[in-house]
């Protein structure tokens, strides 16, 4: 029957399900945990734990990763996989059941806190995953050192401070060897593969294995090296590798690094730290060892993290600039089609109102021909700002840029506006005395002097001026177009600018849309300048913009 600790991860697959089920599961773990213990044994020196005790890991990673294996029977399978390991190598029933006693505590107290989380946590796929991992085999291990103040003492004939110090630090530093590289099994052939690197060093080259390369070779140095300073001779290379690799690529080498530490005095290929040093040499070192173990699975957390932030990164600012594309494109399209319509109707509509057709003269209809007249017009600019708008999103417009007179291009437009201002009684001052040569695309300063004066014209009132001035600031010359309205706000203004953006009085003096001023400033700012909006409540407002001297 499951026990408490039949845990299905978020994102585990169902397992398959057979009439062995019930058995088959157990007797794997059972399986694996008497391996693995039989393994640890045989590195066990005298008198002393394990130096590398893998079953502890290997049995919390298998957990971990079938979820189904956490029942009552699977828990009992794995005590009996310790006891039958101690029992066939000759240890007695007592002192078996105290280390296995101690062991299935630590592993139980572990899994309890990795099951509060989700399965990519478990696999380590997010940075804080490793911190995760750090803080929960802490705990297990303090739960194994709370057993070996009894264990220590009755076994080895030390002190409770001295067992407790030595089985925490001791199962901390197995756990940090070799959980990693039990959870992260299974993706393997995804985590390979250069996490920062470019393209052309991916795939099976020195370049890639470089970085591995280097960390076998400075484990060999730190053996011809020999003594406790020797740990960190390989720490480069492991940072190298951590930069270079995924995660389970890491987790291997750091493995490596582990076996090399712990595994490899027990059968003198080198020195041994406890002749330097006694017990407490022999702690440090494996706390060493773990600390040393964990940091380049750390490293490499974060860079997998940050790859496959940049990766997102990527792909939004990729689908955000086809976005734009297509909409720029759209847009043109429309404002392409409904221009030959518009055309038709503005055209038809201004010979209705210079000779309204037999029987349709009355004032009422002239008045309609008149209004057809004015929203076709107003429908027409709309166009041509959606167009050219359109045009320089996409990047479509390319500036002539050539030698102009400014004063000729500024009279040249305000003959072009003319009309529109008779009609609203508003008069245009040029002003300033210093008017030179300017380098810029005539037909766009044009479009923008179009779009300013417009805009100042609808906002000043009957009877009012439009004052344009110039004058030099250093190797640029600075125009200016200040209407007579009533200005405004702070607020409001910031807002202006942007395409569709209107202030509440520019809504209710027009039908802009506010098209017209974002693309003077894009166009502006394709000749180096800047356009720049200001105005005070009561005084008008006053656009600028800039324009290099030739």
């Amino acid at each position: 029957m499951p026990g408490y600790f039949a845990w299905t991860p978020k994102s585990a697959l169902p397992e398959p399900r057979s009439v062995l089920a019930p058995v088959a599961g157990p007797a794997l773990v059972f399986g694996v945990v008497l391996a693995a213990c039989l393994a640890g044994i045989l590195l066990r020196p005298p008198g002393l734990l394990s130096s590398f005790w893998t079953a502890n890991a290997v049995l919390l990673g298998l957990l971990l990763h079938r979820p189904a294996l956490a029942t009552t029977v699977g828990w009992i399978a794995a005590v009996c996989g310790y006891l039958a390991a101690d029992l066939l190598t000759g240890s007695t029933l007592f002192k078996t059941s105290l280390l296995t006693t101690g062991n299935i505590v630590g592993v139980f107290v572990a899994f309890a806190l990795f099951r509060r989380v989700g399965f990519e946590d478990v696999q380590l796929s997010r940075p804080h995953s490793v911190g995760q991992l750090l803080l929960f085999t802490l705990v297990g291990s303090l739960a194994a050192g709370v057993v070996g103040t009894v264990a220590n003492p009755l076994l080895f004939n030390g002190g409770p401070i001295q067992g407790f110090g030595f089985w925490l630090v001791t199962e901390f530093a197995n756990y940090i060897a070799i959980l990693p590289i039990v959870l992260v099994a299974p993706g393997f052939r995804d985590g390979v593969g250069a996490v920062g690197a470019p393209d052309a060093v991916r795939g099976f080259s020195f370049i890639r294995l470089a970085p591995a390369l280097a960390c076998l070779a400075s484990l060999a140095v730190a053996t011809t090296v020999g003594g406790v300073s020797a740990l960190a001779v390989p720490v480069p290379a492991l940072v190298w590798c951590a930069l270079s690799y995924g995660v389970p690529l890491t987790t291997l080498l750091s493995f490596a690094f582990a076996v090399w530490a712990l595994v490899l005095p027990v059968f003198g290929v080198i020195p041994d730290p406890a002749m330097y040093g006694g017990h407490h040499e022999l702690i440090a070192l494996r706390a060493g060892v773990s600390l040393i173990a964990l940091t380049p699975v750390v490293i490499a957390s974060a860079m997998t993290s940050r790859a496959a932030a940049l990766r997102e990164a990527e792909e939004a600012r990729q689908a955000a600039e086809d976005a734009m594309s297509a909409r720029s494109l759209l847009l043109a399209a429309m404002a392409h089609e409904l221009r030959t319509p518009l055309n038709a109707i503005v055209g038809l509509s201004t010979i209705l109102e210079m000779k309204p057709p037999l029987g349709v003269e009355k004032p009422e209809h002239r008045e309609h021909a008149t209004q057809i007249h004015l929203g076709g017009l107003h429908l027409a600019e709309l166009v041509t700002d959606l167009l050219d708008t359109a045009r320089v999103e996409a990047g479509e417009i390319e500036l002539a840029m050539q030698q102009v007179g400014s004063r000729a291009t500024i009279e040249q437009s305000l003959r072009l506006v003319t009309g529109i201002a008779m009609q609203a009684k508003v008069r245009f001052d040029l002003a300033g005395e210093d008017w030179p040569d300017v380098i810029a695309d005539a037909r766009a300063i044009k479009q923008v002097m179009i779009n300013l004066l417009s805009n100042a014209v609808k906002f000043s009132p009957r009877g009012g001026s439009v004052v344009i001035s110039a004058h030099r600031a250093g190797e640029r010359l600075v125009l200016s177009v200040k209407d007579s309205g009533p200005g405004i706000a702070p607020a409001d203004l910031a807002r202006l600018g942007r395409p569709y953006a209107q202030t509440t009085a520019g809504k209710a003096r027009s039908q802009s849309s506010g098209l017209g001023l974002s693309l003077s400033k894009d166009l502006i700012r394709k000749h180096g300048g800047e356009l720049q909006l200001q105005s005070t409540l009561g005084d008008g407002m006053t656009v600028t913009f800039d324009l290099a001297v030739a």
